[in-house]
């Protein structure tokens, strides 16, 4: 069984995650919670964070490029136990 790990991001950048996790055929989100929460792979976050990155430059017009820094681990919540 794969650990997840929970992330939280902006509602943009998460729109970008969905994307990139529907082409790769639910490789990286394990659970979509909220509009700014995921449960995901853990041993697939820096990679998803690379293939964001790359999604971004391409986007630089829309000024999203900087978002994908901003995924971080968010903090473990009381009763929130990590798969």
């Amino acid at each position: 069984m794969n650990a997840g790990i929970l992330v939280e991001v902006d509602s943009s950048i998460k729109a970008v995650i969905v994307e990139i996790d529907n082409q790769e055929y639910g490789k990286y989100i394990i659970e979509e919670l909220d509009d700014e929460h995921l449960l995901v792979h853990k041993n697939v976050l820096e990679q998803l964070k690379e293939r964001i990155q790359a999604v971004c430059r391409i986007c630089t017009n829309l000024n999203i490029h900087e978002k994908a820094d901003e995924v971080k681990e968010a903090e473990t919540r009381k009763g929130c136990p990590e798969l």
